[in-house]
């Protein structure tokens, strides 16, 4: 095939691509950006009370029985209620931060995808691919959804309307999936967690875990501590950041932690469950590893993660490697388990897309990073050396930023949570990225048995 015919099916498959997407998405625009009447028929006649009332320097908020305050540099909120009060009281509690983190947000996908048409073209592709998701969300979640709709202001109306928004915005994750295999986007590795847990002095399981996400530095400068009672279910502790209703990393009371890390192989979906929703299930209806393994192993989901789950009562922890096809569970070796971004279980090693991954991120490089320090550990990580193995800056290598790419701590940690998963105690990193000073402070907060 000559250049010229090569470059002639290319600009008319671009020009196709954008009109099959701006008609897809202007015809199931009405579908997408419709509130189902059964949904709005939920929502209470009243309103929670909207008052919310400030402490001295905004460091501390109040609605009702929920609160919001900040201690040694991190944010701490405490929910209770039915799922739309939930919702609601949280946009209300964290309304002045949403601002900053949404429009982090949004200069953040601006710079990845410059090219306004393109930007065009991905917004009408998303509109279209996600035109199903709400029958993967709950109807207690869509329903967190919508009350965090009516309670936060909508500075962004001309995108979309707010509750889809923030429905999309909960599948940011599992979109950038999608949008990297696309062949016009910016391929860029999905790169970066690194987490572990291995038992440490005195028998008691520790986990511990950077979350890598460049949104911007509101993810990392107003990071939330959230202290969830939810109407159904166990209470449970989060650390996400404002209007984040699923999670990414947490802990229940009956001691049961997990946390995501991205992954990649060849299975796809066309749309399913946004993974944060998966981890919020577990950390809402899981009492034991089983029991976390079969929400992992019902959901329908339409991206590749692995879920590292720990139960402090028993001491146990696996790491779930789940596909929209397939899945298969790691459990220790010895007294520990790593988990960084590729697949390791038989059922997923060999996948093409895995392999590619591996020769080409620095997942692999992270992951026998993390095993050597915790093998320099004989009797297991304490707090503390867990805390230096999530601040690894790695072997010397530097690259333009100053960091090393093959290091566990690459300065681009929105949070990093050390766990005692045992006595039910949770350490959370202040900013910025966990490596501004030598010892940086970490958040205390204890809650055993709830929350």
């Amino acid at each position: 095939m000559t250049i010229r015919r090569k470059i002639l099916l290319g600009c008319g498959a671009a020009a196709l691509a954008a009109l099959l997407s701006g008609l897809g998405g202007y015809a199931v625009q009405e579908r997408v950006f419709r509130i189902p009447d059964a949904l709005l028929a939920r929502v209470p006649k009243e309103l929670p009370p909207a008052d919310v009332r400030e402490a001295a320097k905004g460091e501390a908020r109040s609605s009702g029985r929920s609160w919001l305050r900040k201690e040694r540099g991190i944010w701490k909120m405490y929910l209770e209620g039915d799922p739309f009060t939930v919702g609601y009281t949280a946009a209300r509690l964290t309304d002045p931060m949403m601002e900053n983190l949404e429009n982090d947000f949004l200069g953040m996908i601006k710079e990845k995808v410059p090219s306004s048409a393109l930007l065009w073209l991905l917004k009408k592709y998303v509109i279209l691919r996600l035109r199903d998701l709400p029958d993967f969300i709950s109807e207690e979640y869509k329903l967190e959804i919508l009350g965090a709709a009516k309670g936060f202001t909508d500075r962004h109306p001309g995108i979309a309307p707010l509750y889809h928004r923030l429905g999309a915005y909960h599948a940011a994750h599992d979109i950038s999936h999608f949008v990297m295999d696309m062949p016009l986007a910016p391929k860029e590795p999905i790169d970066g967690c690194t987490a572990f847990s291995a038992r440490g002095p005195g028998g008691h399981l520790l986990t511990a875990r950077n979350f890598d996400f460049q949104g911007g530095p509101g993810f990392d400068r107003d990071k939330i501590v959230m202290f969830v009672k939810p109407e159904k279910g166990y209470p449970f502790i989060s650390v996400s950041w404002p209007g984040m209703l699923g999670a990414v990393t947490g802990m229940n009371a009956r001691l049961i932690y997990v946390s995501i890390n991205a992954g990649a192989s060849s299975d796809t979906r066309a749309v399913g469950t946004p993974s944060c929703f998966v981890v919020r299930e577990v950390l809402q209806r899981a009492a034991t590893i089983e029991e976390a393994v079969a929400i992992i192993s019902r959901a329908q989901v339409f991206v590749s993660d692995s879920f590292l789950v720990a139960d402090g009562k028993t001491g146990r922890a696996v790491v779930v490697e789940k596909t929209p096809a397939r899945m298969g569970i790691r459990k220790t070796e010895g007294e520990r388990i790593v988990c960084a971004n590729h697949f390791i279980t038989k059922e997923l090693a060999g996948d093409p897309k895995n392999l590619k991954y591996m020769a080409s991120s620095s997942s692999v490089a992270r992951q026998k990073r993390a095993e050597a320090l915790l093998a320099l550990l004989p009797k297991g990580p304490d707090i503390f050396s867990a805390a230096a193995i999530l601040r690894d800056r790695g072997e010397g290598r530097k690259d333009a930023e100053g960091a090393d790419p093959m290091a566990i701590n690459t300065l681009v940690a929105t949070h990093s949570i050390v766990a005692d998963v045992t006595d039910g105690i949770l350490w959370v990193s202040a900013g910025p990225h966990q490596w501004k000073k030598p010892r940086p402070a970490w958040g205390y907060v204890r809650r055993k048995g709830s929350a």
